[in-house]
Order: structure tokens, then C-alpha cells, then sequence
């Protein structure tokens, strides 16, 4: 939800307590990496990566964190 609102700070300090959570999707298959993508978030989208975020992680439409970025 952090990642939704653009609350960058809240996300990163969430991975850093829970990595895990990189791996959590939304209802729309939505991941964190998806929306770092979608803002332009380049240092968060390398740190999510290092979590071994899925990069062809695919929404409920088929869409990957790539696709957007």
C-alpha cells in the first residue's frame, strides 16, 4: 500500500525490516517493483532487485515491472 500511495521513505523501511515483502502482490498483481518502475524510482528499483524481486512478474493483465519502466 506504501508503494501505491508514493510513499517511497515508508517502502524502503519496510524492505529493510521485511525483504520478504518484495514478493507480495496486489489484487491487480500489482509488486512493489511494479510500482518503483512506475515512479521512476531508480535506486529503489535496483534495491528491490537485490531482494530477487521477480522482474517478469506479470499483473493481472500481463503486465511486467519492465513494461512499465
Amino acid at each position: 500500500q506504501a508503494a501505491k500511495a508514493n510513499q517511497w521513505f515508508k517502502v524502503e523501511q519496510l524492505l529493510d525490516e521485511e525483504n520478504e515483502r518484495v514478493k507480495e502482490k496486489g489484487q491487480d498483481g500489482m509488486t512493489i517493483l511494479h510500482f518503483a518502475c512506475l515512479g521512476n524510482r531508480a535506486e529503489l528499483v535496483r534495491k528491490v532487485l537485490d531482494f530477487e524481486s521477480d522482474p517478469d512478474a506479470k499483473t493481472v493483465y500481463g503486465v511486467t515491472p519492465l513494461a512499465i519502466a
